[in-house]
C-alpha cells in the first residue's frame, strides 16, 4: 500500500480509515481526506490460514510448530519476534529491542534479516551501539508463508515495528491468537495494529497490548512475555474477538458509499419491457 499523501496537486482525494487516523489527520495530506467509518473494518478480508494450512502457499504449518524448526536459534527463553520487512526497522526501534532484552534476561529477539550482508552488518552495528546483547539477537531470512506462521506460533510475543508498523503481518499473527504489542505512531503507516484492536473491541486487550510510549511498549511486552497465565488469557481474548476482523460486508458498503459520494452516477431508468421498439437499437437504455 501507500499509507501517505501523494503530494500531487492533481490528486483530489485520499481515502483512509477512521479507526487508523488521528483527529488532525487532514494535516498529513495534500488531498481531501475521506475516512471510511471507524466502527467497521476498512476492507473485506479473508483469513490467510485455516488453522492447519497456509492459504498463501497451501502448506501445512502445524508440522513445523516446534522451535527446532528454526535451528539457528536456541530454543530456550522467551522469543520476541518481529518479522517486519527490514526497511521498517528505523532507529527508533533499536532502543525498544535492546530494552526488552535488558528487562527480560531470558528473552531473545528474532528479526527479519536484511537482504544483503552490508545491510545486515549495518543493522547489527546499530543494535550493538544501542546496547543490545547481540548473543540474544537472531536474524532469520524471509520465510515461506507456512514457516512464517509456524514461527509466530512458537514465539512468545509478537512485536509490532515502530514507527512504521505492520498491517498484514499483524492480522496473520492475530489469526494464530498471538499477542501483538504495538505503539501507535502519528501517521497512518504506524497505526494499523491499533486500529485492528479497536475493531476487536476488548478494552482489556487494548490496555495490555497498545503502548502509550516507548517505556510502556517495553513494559507491556516483557510483562506478557514473562507471565504465561496473563499471556494465555490475552491469547484467548484475541481468538474470541477475531471474527470481527473478517468478511465484513460493512466494508463493502462503506467503499460503495464513499465512491458514489466522490463520483455520483445517474442510474439508468429501467426500460419498461412493454415499450414497443421497432428494433433493439432504437430502444434507449
Amino acid at each position: 500500500g501507500h499509507p501517505m499523501t501523494s503530494g500531487i496537486s492533481t490528486i483530489d482525494y485520499y481515502i483512509s480509515w477512521g479507526a487508523a487516523e488521528i483527529e488532525t489527520a487532514q494535516d498529513h495530506y495534500t488531498e481531501e481526506l475521506i475516512l471510511l467509518p471507524k466502527e467497521s473494518m476498512h476492507q473485506y478480508y479473508e483469513p490467510r490460514s485455516n488453522g492447519t494450512h497456509s492459504f498463501i502457499d497451501g502448506s501445512n504449518y502445524t508440522d513445523m510448530m516446534h522451535r527446532s524448526t528454526f535451528s539457528t536459534i536456541p530454543s530456550s527463553g522467551n522469543w520476541y519476534t518481529c518479522m517486519q520487512k527490514p526497511h521498517k526497522f528505523m532507529p527508533e526501534m533499536d532502543e525498544l529491542l535492546c530494552n526488552i532484552l535488558q528487562s527480560d534476561t531470558h528473552g531473545r529477539v528474532i528479526l527479519h534479516e536484511p537482504n544483503t550482508p552490508t545491510l545486515v552488518k549495518s543493522f547489527a552495528q546499530r543494535l550493538r551501539i544501542a546496547g543490545c546483547d547481540m548473543t540474544r539477537v537472531h536474524f532469520l531470512p524471509a520465510q515461506p508463508h507456512h514457516f512464517l506462521l509456524a514461527l509466530y506460533a512458537v514465539s512468545t510475543i509478537i512485536l509490532d515495528s515502530y514507527p512504521a508498523g505492520g498491517c498484514t503481518t499483524t492480522r496473520e499473527a492475530l489469526e494464530l491468537g498471538k499477542a501483538v504489542v504495538t505503539l501507535p505512531s502519528r501517521l497512518l503507516g504506524g497505526r494499523w495494529s491499533y486500529a485492528y484492536y479497536q475493531i476487536l473491541g476488548d478494552e482489556i486487550l487494548n490496555d495490555r497490548l497498545i503502548a502509550l510510549d516507548l517505556q510502556d511498549y517495553v513494559a507491556k511486552a516483557v510483562t506478557l512475555g514473562q507471565s504465561s497465565e496473563l499471556r494465555k488469557d490475552t491469547e484467548l481474548r484475541i481468538t474470541r474477538a477475531l471474527p470481527k476482523m473478517y468478511q465484513s460486508q460493512e466494508s463493502v458498503q462503506s467503499w460503495e458509499n464513499v465512491l458514489l459520494k466522490i463520483a455520483p452516477v445517474q442510474l439508468a431508468a429501467a426500460v419498461d419491457e412493454t415499450t414497443s421498439c421497432s428494433s433493439p437499437s432504437s430502444c434507449s437504455m
